[in-house]
């Protein structure tokens, strides 16, 4: 759907790896403000229909992240789109250390 796509191919041209990841983290802080707006914890429960829409439009994004971080950082890529393929939820490492 149009929410989970990411324009990025004119940074990626002009090779303004900065830019690109601020969309990117753009998407995916947009991500965790759906789930809170759409209760997902609450919504699994009572719409199951509705919440696998949410879920798989949440999987867009992690997807469309994934595929945009290859050029820049391939193994984070990778790392993401191989969670996002897999058929078990496990919990892995943090992909983004905080810096203090």
């Amino acid at each position: 759907t149009q929410k989970t796509e990411l324009k990025i191919s004119e940074e990626m041209e002009g090779l303004k790896f900065s830019d690109v990841i601020e969309k990117i983290k753009a998407k995916i802080d947009w991500a965790n403000k759906y789930i809170d707006e759409m209760k997902l914890w609450e919504l699994v429960k009572s719409d199951k229909d509705k919440s696998q829409k949410v879920l798989a439009e949440l999987l867009g994004v992690i997807i469309a992240a994934g595929k945009a971080l290859a050029p820049i950082m391939p193994e984070t890529s990778e790392k993401i789109l191989a969670g996002a393929r897999a058929e078990k939820i496990v919990k892995g490492e943090g992909l983004f250390p905080r810096v203090l």
